[in-house]
């Protein structure tokens, strides 16, 4: 499928969408994107984990822990995708920001130079002022390589965990993360739903960890660690796959148990983390592990299946309605006179400009206090 793909995208650069540059490259990454669960090229949503992710989730269903299994594998089809939450508003925000972001979010990559490469030359550098010349005495072998998977996945796991708890913390970046929290119900698709520039931060933030893996691995062995497979998948898609990443973003609840919950973060803890209730705000910040949110004070483990209020608490009404306003009102949100201005237009205009910026989400409606914080988050 790959090679068919390729001509595709071939027959495609030499039509009319080839004297466009910018549009053709949105074309071509939203076709990878539509064709990556199958092709495994650019995505999140790689076939096997999605498997990986049907097989948890028949586990739940026909131990009936959370629903009494009936219907068959159609009444499975309908408990895995529900109409109601595939179609809510936010779900399909959800779908918006998916395609919006392939399309065009490289708009917003300010930090394209700030990849592994560049940090991994960097810390090379260092090593050699620090040590002398790299040895390149080690040869590669299952084991160490085995290691090498497991410190790079640490690493990049550890980077996540900063990244998040700063996007929580720094207003800047929680201006770009309400984006992700103002969800209201999850899809698998949820997790797309991100900011571009909080994205590309985000990619630079991984790069600068996992690079300090990297480059002693280069110093000291012959070569750069190559890819650890599993009947031709990546091992580390497989095992995380299996831990089911692709359910922390669903409405099925799946925990490992109060003991691997400290240390794998399952579908159920990363939920909560979505939690409104004001005793799960800024805790379980991990994506794979969960022992970094034990490690540093921010792990809470519910001891059962829980109905929870998804979205943005202290909020009214949804912000992000569509994409164009997840894409644009973070930046609004980060004027720290945006009343001023509101209030000086509606001044000058009359009331018909506040409630024109009401409606658009620029300001709280007047019954509400402007001095009124989202209670989701504490600076």
């Amino acid at each position: 499928m790959i090679e068919y793909l390729s001509g595709l995208k071939t027959t495609l650069h030499h039509t009319v969408l080839g004297q466009f540059p910018l549009l053709e490259r949105a074309v071509f990454q939203l076709i990878d994107f539509l064709t990556g669960p199958v092709t495994g090229v650019g995505t999140r949503l790689h076939w096997f984990a999605i498997l990986e992710a049907l097989g948890l989730a028949a586990v739940v269903y026909l131990t009936g822990r959370q629903v009494r299994p009936s219907g068959g594998w159609r009444g499975f089809i309908r408990y895995c995708f529900p109409k109601e939450l595939y179609t809510h508003a936010s779900a399909i925000v959800d779908y918006q920001l998916a395609i919006l972001n392939t399309c065009f979010g490289f708009f917003f990559n300010v930090t394209w130079r700030l990849n592994t490469v560049v940090f991994t030359t960097l810390y090379l550098s260092w090593l050699v002022a620090l040590l002398g010349p790299a040895p390149h005495a080690s040869a590669w072998t299952t084991s160490t390589l085995i290691g090498a998977t497991v410190l790079i996945l640490l690493a990049e796991d550890l980077s996540n965990y900063t990244f998040h708890y700063l996007g929580h913390k720094i207003p800047m970046l929680w201006q770009l993360h309400k984006v992700h929290h103002s969800a209201e119900v999850l899809t698998p698709l949820t997790a797309f739903r991100t900011h571009p520039l909080e994205y590309a931060f985000a990619g630079a933030w991984r790069s600068m960890f996992s690079s300090l893996a990297i480059a002693p691995l280069i110093y000291f062995f012959t070569g750069p660690p190559s890819t650890l497979e599993i009947f031709g998948i990546a091992a580390t898609l497989v095992f995380v796959g299996g831990l089911g990443t692709v359910l922390q973003h669903s409405h099925i609840w799946v925990s490992f148990g109060h003991t691997m919950d400290h240390i794998i973060c399952g579908p159920a803890l990363h939920q909560v983390h979505h939690s409104q209730a004001p005793h799960h705000w800024d805790r379980n910040f991990g994506v794979i592990f969960s022992f970094w949110d034990w490690m540093f004070g921010t792990l809470v483990i519910p001891d059962a299946p829980q109905k929870l209020v998804l979205g943005l608490a202290g909020e009214t009404r949804q912000p992000h309605g569509n994409a164009v306003a997840a894409w644009c009102l973070p930046f609004w949100e980060m004027v720290p006179f945006r009343h001023k201005i509101v209030d000086m237009l509606a001044w000058v205009f009359g009331p018909a400009a506040r409630g024109l910026a009401e409606r658009m989400n620029l300001v709280r409606p007047m019954a509400e206090s402007h001095d009124s914080v989202d209670p989701a988050v504490r600076f």
